[in-house]
């Protein structure tokens, strides 16, 4: 999809909120115009204004190679004010986005009309680029935990979220995609732990939950690793987060409830007593950011379509014990779904 037809719909999607929105958060003035410095955006929802571009002298090359096909503001300071002399109505904002201080600002001179996703929804389904570019940063996890396998032993949870740092960047990835959660022994009990200075020992599970960003877009992958042979209640609960996972994914196919697919997770572990182990939702969407709509739980509305790309990540969490989680991304096609990380290994 090209920029003008991102711009085309994102004009659709206004025509019934607001003539005019100020795009604020930078994943979404990426989607619109590949624009990754400093500034912001202003659209409308007649096709016929050429939307423009703020930003300060520091990034004009940068806004200029973007800036092609809309207009282009850029002065030493820039603030969403600058905006006003364009807008002839209510101003539109993106409530989850824009700070209290440029807020009243603003209010102070228009009549402002929060918004909420108008340009997130449009990034809800892929199209064939932006599922190359997420194949390619899955790409570069899948290979850099291959790497890790054979290292694990002897390194703490931190040395080992920095040999992965590594490994990604050495082949070519900007940056992790989120703070890297790894989780040994009774830390896998904490679904977001933070890696410590402690060293996986023989019979734990290594939970190892991380991605990187390439090219803008993100991967998210987690393995739950043994070290040695663990004993009976984590190899159990390893079986039915596999055993979980798998259902889920049967679950997620075009036309089918999103909340089916957490809901069959959810089932395996309440018929083997452990419900009250699986403490988060199933999964998220997953583009130029690594947690994005849509938000795959009990709660979620809608049915999966083709062009999702989600991740599917279900988990059990036992204080005192440990804990185990298996996450895959996947698209959704028409006629099924395609796993763009490599095959469970472990």
């Amino acid at each position: 999809m090209s920029y003008q037809q991102r711009w085309s719909a994102l004009a659709r999607a206004m025509a019934k909120q607001t003539a005019a929105l100020l795009i604020t958060h930078p994943a979404n003035v990426r989607y619109l115009c590949g624009f990754t410095g400093e500034g912001f955006l202003l659209a409308f929802n007649d096709e016929n204004k050429k939307p423009q571009l703020f930003t300060d002298t520091r990034f004009t090359v940068e806004a200029q190679a973007c800036a092609a096909d809309i207009g282009l503001c850029d002065n030493k300071a820039i603030t969403p004010q600058d905006a006003l002399p364009f807008v002839d109505f209510d101003l539109g904002i993106e409530a989850e986005h824009l700070s209290t201080s440029a807020f009243l600002a603003l209010k102070e001179k228009t009549g402002v009309v929060p918004t909420k996703g108008l340009v997130e929804s449009l990034r809800i389904i892929k199209d064939a680029e932006e599922i190359t570019l997420l194949k390619s940063a899955a790409a570069l996890t899948d290979e850099a935990f291959i790497g890790i396998l054979s290292c694990l032993a002897g390194l703490t949870e931190r040395q080992i979220a920095a040999r992965l740092l590594f490994e990604l960047q050495n082949s070519g990835a900007e940056g992790p995609s989120f703070p890297f959660i790894v989780a040994s022994g009774e830390n896998g009990a904490k679904p977001h732990a933070e890696p410590g200075d402690r060293t996986p020992k023989p019979g734990e599970m290594v939970t190892i939950d991380f991605g990187c960003v390439k090219d803008g877009y993100c991967s998210d992958l987690t393995r739950t690793v043994p070290i040695g042979r663990p004993g009976d209640e984590l190899r159990r609960l390893y079986r039915l987060v596999a055993h979980a996972q798998k259902k889920a994914l049967a679950c997620i196919r075009p036309g089918l409830p999103m909340a089916d697919a957490h809901n069959a997770a959810c089932s395996v572990f309440e018929f083997s007593g452990m419900l009250q182990y699986f403490t988060h939702s199933l999964g998220h969407g997953v583009g130029l950011e690594v947690h994005e709509a849509p938000r795959v739980n009990k709660r979620a509305e809608g049915t999966f379509q083709p062009g999702m790309v989600i991740t599917c990540e279900p988990g059990l969490y036992v204080p005192g014990v440990g804990g185990v989680r298996i996450e895959d991304t996947c698209v959704v096609e028409e006629d099924g779904i395609t796993i763009i990380s490599r095959e469970e290994t472990t």
